[in-house]
């Protein structure tokens, strides 16, 4: 990931910056367990400097993520401006908070050219990570990272040095298969040209993060937070169960640090879409 061509600031290598990107999220997820999804696409997002909605019922449970990313940059602890897109801009500007019973992710997505991405922030399912929440420290104070964790934090200047390192990272034929075939069917649910910029700019940021120089398929399970419509999920299911068959692709799928959690439930979709075509035959049979 390191480019010393245009005079900039040497970049970590790929396995550092993943590393690094996994320490970091780690840290912020130490009190949230269970809020991992909201976490690291809110991180993903202030690094790409691009504007994510954080859709649900609790104000405080989501002003919690936006507390929290904060907390991901050494300039918040030294009371410094916090501002990644500039500096007329802070870390709320990118979050705009929406109750879900209220939002309409299909209209918002169609009319709203402000927001890149939409995430809904649930109630935690799983007991242990709820009692892990309950009986953590206030968040009345500001977190304290460990020693390593400290070190790992971002700055703000490091971030915006990464960006034309990021403009340069490349879309791989298969992610261009994928835009592509998304985009036809957008003809029938708009997106602009300018909105799909703002989409692929946060999968280059993806990829990078990751510690890659190009945009794989896994990066584009994003574009389902991105254009929530029922055509998208079924284009990225059918791409990724056929790009299952190879085992060392998948292991990288897995890997994937914000996306994983999107590969597993369009494999699981498949999975049970498989089930009821099964189921049908036999009836029929």
């Amino acid at each position: 990931m390191s480019d010393n061509n245009s005079g900039e600031k040497k970049i970590f290598s790929g396995k550092e910056m993943r590393d690094r990107i996994e320490t970091v999220l780690a840290f912020l997820n130490r009190n949230l367990r269970g809020r991992e999804e909201a976490i690291n696409l809110s991180l993903l997002s202030a690094v790409a400097a691009e504007d994510i909605i954080l859709s649900g019922r609790s104000d405080n449970d989501k002003k919690l993520i936006q507390f929290s990313i904060q907390s991901a940059f050494k300039d918040y602890y030294s009371h410094d401006q916090f501002a990644p897109r500039s500096s007329e801009y802070g870390i709320d500007s990118l979050f705009r908070m929406e109750n879900s019973s209220e939002a309409d992710p299909y209209k918002a997505a169609e009319n709203n050219e402000d927001w890149v991405l939409n995430v809904e922030v649930k109630p935690v399912s799983d007991d242990d990570d709820f009692f892990n929440f309950v009986n953590s420290p206030s968040f009345e104070t500001i977190p304290n990272p460990d020693k390593e964790q400290k070190a790992a934090l971002l700055t703000i200047k490091e971030v915006k040095e990464w960006q034309p390192v990021i403009d340069r990272v490349e879309l791989s034929e298969e992610a261009k298969s994928v835009i592509s075939e998304i985009r036809r069917k957008c003809f029938e649910f708009y997106v602009s040209d300018s909105r799909w910029k703002r989409i692929v700019h946060v999968l280059k940021t993806c990829a990078f993060l990751n510690g890659r120089s190009k945009v794989d398929l896994i990066d584009c399970l994003l574009i389902d937070y991105a254009i929530p419509n029922r055509f998208v999920e079924e284009i990225l299911k059918r791409h990724a169960v056929e790009s299952k068959l190879d085992g060392k692709q998948h292991a990288q799928y897995k890997a994937n640090i914000f996306t994983r959690q999107k590969y597993y439930e369009i494999l699981k979709a498949s999975i049970d879409d498989k089930k009821l075509e099964l189921e049908h035959k036999k009836k029929l049979y």
